[in-house]
């Protein structure tokens, strides 16, 4: 499988991951795509949103992740931090 981790290509391209997307990491993935229906290889990639999967879905994606490891744990840092004001 080749798969693309739209934050770590972000990081390798000099883009920020926190605004994606990037045309830049679409083009990568287009190519990605392309690569893999020319060699029978299955492609995965990372999606933001469930909007996101089925985006990826019908662009020829067949591995989708849902969110990276950044997000995830921010995501549960600001809920953990929420939760404490709100109960402190």
């Amino acid at each position: 499988m080749l798969t693309l981790g739209p934050w770590d290509m972000s990081l390798a391209l000099g883009l920020d991951p926190r605004r994606l997307p990037h045309p830049e990491i679409d083009d990568v993935l287009a190519r990605l795509i392309e690569t893999g229906r020319r060699h029978g290889v299955a492609v995965g990639a990372g999606a933001g949103s469930p909007a996101g999967v089925g985006e990826l879905q019908a662009a020829g994606v067949t591995f989708v992740s849902h969110g990276s490891d950044y997000s995830l744990l921010a995501d549960a840092a600001k809920a953990g931090l929420a939760a404490f004001q709100r109960d402190v």
